[in-house]
């Protein structure tokens, strides 16, 4: 593992200022976005947003435990990608869209089924090149997995992983102390509510379309799962 050569600012020392700072000070542009809604094998659906140049190399993002499009660092990312030319196909993961999903279950970080389904059966399908694949914590830890299982044949050119809670029992542990418990709010909070960015917030261009890919077979888990986990995520929720 290479060494970081990063230097926090003066005024900003500690993982606490870090994680606050940018969730209530960073600027969110707007970025006009296209909505879609992908009906999935199982009965179940995924939305996605395309931001970006429709010409651009494509990057495939993927947001945080309970994140969406509205998360800070989604926006900041999406922008940023979508003014260098890149074409963005943002992932709401199950539930995470503003709308309940229809099965008794819910996202991990270790499902790695919808993923696949989409990059095999959508983007190949449509004839479309995966330039890279971005994961912000919880989404880090989805695409490092399929990153490992699909080795060698991982059907993109580049990949980053930020802010991963590697060791995630460590993590729900750090979560449970002093405070650190003040990051639990938001992801309880955003799983008796389900906001979000997606389709039927205003923030959006356009209704969804819905698109059916071939038959496969998603990792399924319990309906308990996204509250087992809601505790591995610290500073990306």
């Amino acid at each position: 593992m290479a060494a970081s050569s990063f230097r926090p600012a003066w005024w900003l020392r500690g993982p606490h200022a870090q994680t606050l700072w940018p969730t209530f000070f960073r600027p969110r542009p707007h970025t006009p976005r296209t909505v879609e809604r992908l009906e999935l094998p199982d009965g179940d659906f995924l939305d996605l947003a395309w931001l970006g140049p429709v010409d651009g190399p494509l990057v495939l993002v993927l947001h945080g435990l309970e994140g969406s499009l509205d998360s800070h660092y989604a926006r900041g990312l999406v922008s940023l990608l979508a003014r260098r030319g890149y074409r963005v196909c943002f992932l709401f993961f199950r539930g995470c869209s503003g709308e309940p999903n229809r099965l008794a279950r819910s996202y991990h970080s270790g499902d790695t089924g919808d993923v696949d389904h989409l990059v095999e059966e959508v983007l190949r399908r449509r004839g479309l090149h995966l330039y890279g694949a971005v994961g912000y914590s919880l989404g880090g830890n989805v695409l490092l997995k399929w990153l490992g299982e699909r080795g060698a044949s991982a059907p993109l050119e580049r990949a980053a992983a930020v802010s991963v809670p590697f060791v995630l029992d460590d993590a729900a542990r750090r979560l449970g102390r002093g405070v650190s418990r003040i990051y639990q709010r938001g992801p309880a909070r955003s799983r008796s509510t389900s906001t979000g960015s997606g389709p039927s917030s205003p923030s959006t261009t356009g209704s969804p379309r819905r698109c059916t890919g071939s038959p496969g077979s998603p990792t399924t888990t319990g309906v308990r799962a996204r509250a087992s986990i809601c505790r591995t995520s610290a500073a990306r929720p």
